[in-house]
């Protein structure tokens, strides 16, 4: 609720992201655009009074919380050195900072050796985002199973119901059965936010007249043999 996710889209991404309220985006099957999160809104008001009850407040008055017993309390978000995590880091503090919570940025690594420490779970928080391998929501809700732990389940996340809810989805087909399983798996994603989920991605394609048969498809990343090009309305070289 701290995180100011609008200035997230406008700034790092330059508009070129739209908000997420669920792991699920549009291009696969299990995506509900009538879900709406409780919690991914940005309401600092809101934060810091959650923080007041659970008794994180600042007792020294530097402007940061310490934890309920008084000792010091932080957080490191881990990144790697390129200028857009550098900007998200300053983002992240500003945030923080905003709600008198305090955040390090000890953990500075290539993008390789940030996802083994986050496997073994040596890491507090990261940022990472993830392209689908197939049109299907099981792709995403994979990332929170059990069996992916030391994998691709950076968050280390094993809930008993998420991961028999899983069991279950993965065998189904398709069906309105299914989705309402997916549905409640994207609620325990929200009750036991072991990810902030931020946003969807979106992409500009610029293409020349001359080229002929281009449509670009969410998941096709290839379609050169598709593709031709009207040599007679292409430019002389």
């Amino acid at each position: 609720m701290g995180f100011r996710i609008d200035e997230m889209v406008a700034i790092l991404d330059k508009g070129q992201s739209v908000r997420a309220q669920t792991p699920l985006p549009p291009a696969v099957s299990g995506h509900n655009p009538a879900m709406r999160s409780p919690t991914l809104e940005f309401n600092p008001a809101k934060a810091k009074a959650l923080l007041d009850l659970y008794g994180y407040v600042d007792r020294d008055g530097d402007g940061y919380r310490e934890a309920p017993d008084g000792s010091p309390f932080s957080f490191d978000h881990a990144s790697y050195p390129t200028l857009r995590e550098r900007q998200r880091n300053e983002l992240w503090k500003k945030s923080m900072d905003a709600i008198g919570l305090r955040i390090t940025f000890n953990t500075v690594e290539k993008l390789p050796e940030l996802r083994k420490q986050a496997q073994a779970g040596r890491l507090q928080s990261f940022s990472y985002g993830w392209i689908a391998d197939f049109p299907d929501g099981e792709n995403f809700l994979m990332l929170l199973w059990k069996g992916s732990i030391g994998q691709v389940n950076y968050a280390n996340f094993d809930h008993p119901e998420y991961n028999a809810l899983y069991e279950r989805v993965k065998a189904m087909d398709d069906s309105p059965e299914r989705n309402a399983l997916i549905d409640r798996m994207v609620k325990l994603i929200w009750v036991y936010a072991p990810w902030l989920v931020e946003t969807y991605k979106t992409e500009s394609i610029l293409v020349q007249p001359w080229l002929l048969n281009y449509k670009k498809h969410p998941f096709g990343h290839e379609p050169w043999k598709y593709l031709e090009v009207d040599v007679a309305r292409r430019p002389p070289v």
